[in-house]
């Protein structure tokens, strides 16, 4: 049986988007809860949370991001958006970088917003030679940005954040340089035969299925660089929802910056 929720106070900042939120507490518990009721046409939810969580509807995480669209020049490239959830990936029109010559990314975010969870940000490389998009850096440095009910302060830590990502875009340029150093091998060809689905690899590692495993029959002898370029042109190119391609992608970063810093630490 479950204990009765007693309500002590109430917020509609978020009810023209569906959002209540009740803070109370269960039956004879010190502690107090937050309940987030989410109503739409088709949906009916109710979320508990610690008091001080801040629920943010995806309409107004889509306002801010056309607003920093605006100002930072990027481009809206690609939306997905669910009940809970909403993802935009921006892209500069202008700023770009050569890795190698004739060989030129441009830099962009990938903006997240789950309803009920964190508003976050990460950074975005867009090779232009063949439009296949890298998702960098690595998940570890996703930023969340800092909720509150106040859209100037909201989209100012959005802004801050985007700076951080666009101060770091020499940065990211560097280590896509830096792979061209290093060259794929077996081991490596069998991690990435291991994690990803045949049509992400194709082109870099034949994979055969022996007995429902997975066997490495060949892999290109190519360096690093072309061979993540090639690995993220598969998951640019086929049909997944787009929160499916940037998950792959940033699996793909991990992977490919592991695989360099142990053949870089094979070195010394």
């Amino acid at each position: 049986m479950h204990e009765e929720f007693f309500v002590e106070s109430v917020s509609e900042v978020w009810s023209p988007y569906g959002i209540v939120e009740k803070v109370g507490y269960f039956g004879n518990l010190p502690r107090r809860y937050k309940i987030v009721q989410i109503r739409t046409e088709k949906h009916n939810e109710n979320v508990v949370k610690p008091p001080e969580f801040i629920p943010l509807p995806n309409q107004v995480a889509k306002q801010l991001v056309r607003k920093l669209a605006n100002e930072f020049k990027l481009d809206v490239k690609s939306e997905e958006e669910s009940e809970r959830k909403y993802i935009a990936v921006i892209q500069a029109a202008k700023e770009q970088k050569e890795v190698l010559v004739g060989d030129p990314v441009s830099w962009g975010l990938i903006v997240s917003n789950d309803v009920i969870g964190s508003f976050t940000v990460n950074g975005h490389l867009l090779r232009l030679a063949c439009t296949n998009g890298l998702v960098m850096p690595e998940d570890s440095r996703t930023a969340n940005v800092q909720k509150s009910y106040d859209l100037e302060q909201l989209y100012e830590s959005l802004q801050k954040t985007a700076q951080v990502f666009q101060s770091k875009f020499e940065e990211e340029v560097e280590f896509l340089k830096r792979l061209k150093r290093y060259r794929m091998n077996q081991r490596f060809a069998e991690v990435l035969a291991q994690r990803f689905p045949r049509p992400i690899v194709e082109g870099l590692v034949d994979v055969k299925i022996v007995e429902r495993a997975r066997v490495v029959q060949d892999f290109a002898r190519t360096d690093l660089y072309h061979a993540y370029n090639q690995i993220t042109y598969n998951i640019s190119h086929r049909p997944l929802k787009l929160g499916t391609r940037l998950e792959w992608g940033s699996e793909a970063t991990r992977l490919f910056m592991q695989e360099a810093r142990e053949q870089e630490n094979e070195e010394q």
